[in-house]
């Protein structure tokens, strides 16, 4: 082979790497066109990545504020739960007492209908006492009335037969 020939097979060798390596540059351009591409993209994820991570801050400081309000509730609950008990103690010792001031309520009352019919036997024995005082009241004063008119008569027996003087 001659120079010439050997000379051609090279230049079409390079015509054939120049074309390879002018394929390689546009699949480059396009790589570095979808390079940046990707990093537009990856600082707009960057950029909402960032917006997330300070609402989660804020989100973090809501939940502390809420953590530490619902310790507060319970505290107060708690509190609450305890006074609870006692006025659940307090209210079984007012029951008791209660119970007690019944019983005394219950004998009081038996009291009371025992004294109400006392009451009712004594009215009773009233009413025929003052019965009896008024027939003792008109047999006294018949009696009375016999009384004067035999006095009457008397008088009037003695001073008819002068023993004593008649009367003006």
């Amino acid at each position: 082979m001659n120079i010439e020939e050997m000379l051609m097979k090279i230049l079409d060798k390079l015509d054939q790497l120049d074309a390879r390596m002018t394929c390689l540059e546009e699949k480059f351009d396009q790589l570095d066109a979808r390079m940046t591409c990707l990093e537009e993209k990856f600082d707009q994820l960057d950029a909402r990545v960032a917006r997330l991570e300070e609402k989660f801050d804020q989100l973090d400081a809501r939940v502390a504020r809420l953590e530490e309000k619902f310790d507060q509730l319970d505290t107060r609950v708690t509190c609450l739960e305890e006074k609870l008990e006692q006025n659940r103690k307090e209210t079984a010792s007012l029951r008791e007492s209660v119970d007690v001031l019944n019983v005394r309520f219950g004998i009081m009352e038996k009291q009371m209908q025992d004294i109400s019919v006392e009451v009712t036997l004594t009215n009773k024995k009233l009413g025929d006492l003052a019965g009896n005082v008024a027939v003792f009241e008109r047999n006294i004063t018949r009696s009375m009335i016999r009384l004067q008119d035999a006095q009457e008569t008397i008088i009037t027996v003695l001073e008819h037969r002068n023993i004593l003087p008649i009367a003006q």
